[in-house]
């Protein structure tokens, strides 16, 4: 969508702080140019997040390369291939409109959008079968990507705490600050290969035992 002289005002969403949203604003109000919306959030933010990385900030190129991960096409994959090593019972899509899902989580905090994204793809629910393990894998495979992975207890035939804590996300009793704690406090340093299927099968390997006891 374009105009002249538009503010953001009627698209303003949680996507955007209010900090960057003000300063976005007044620039849009005051030029005298066309303005595609969406664009000019993209390269604001990276913009920002660039400012922010040459003050030696570690978390801050994180959106610039999500779609590394968070895209209809890669979250796809991801079920395919838990589907291809992992009991499911159904791998039927129920919804097809995944974006939104990634939309309705963009923030400039990595574990505050990652927490974000895990609960709203939970709750969104967009497969039949295997919504958690698809949501965390794509989470771990991301923080792979970052130097970091999930390092959670799982343990054959018991329940263990790191469980119960997504199968409760799951079903919405853990809030958005809380998720990104935990993911937080679970994310230890890794070396990554800065690859998407080699991180993938790394994860889905490693994260064996974990993925069977959620499928139960």
């Amino acid at each position: 969508m374009y105009n002249t002289l538009m503010t953001l005002t009627e698209y303003r969403t949680t996507k955007l702080p209010t900090y960057y949203f003000n300063e976005i604003e007044e620039f849009v109000r005051t030029s005298g140019k066309y303005v595609s919306v969406s664009e000019f959030l993209r390269l604001a933010i990276e913009e920002k997040l660039d400012n922010e990385k040459k003050q030696k900030r570690n978390d801050v190129q994180f959106l610039l390369f999500k779609d590394m991960v968070f895209t209809k096409t890669r979250l796809n994959h991801i079920h395919d291939a838990i589907c291809e090593t992992a009991r499911v019972d159904n791998r039927s899509i129920l919804k097809d409109n995944f974006e939104q899902v990634t939309e309705n989580s963009i923030d400039t905090s990595m574990y505050r959008f990652l927490a974000k994204f895990l609960l709203n793809f939970m709750k969104f629910h967009p497969f039949t079968d295997g919504n958690k393990r698809t949501a965390l894998t794509a989470v771990d495979v991301f923080l792979r990507l970052n130097n970091k992975k999930l390092e959670m207890e799982s343990k054959p035939g018991k329940k263990t705490e790191d469980e119960k804590f997504i199968w409760q996300a799951s079903i919405q009793q853990k809030s958005s600050n809380v998720v990104e704690e935990f993911l937080e406090k679970h994310a230890k340093p890794y070396l990554s290969s800065n690859d998407f299927e080699t991180e993938m099968k790394r994860c889905l390997e490693e994260n064996r035992q974990l993925l069977e006891n959620l499928s139960e």
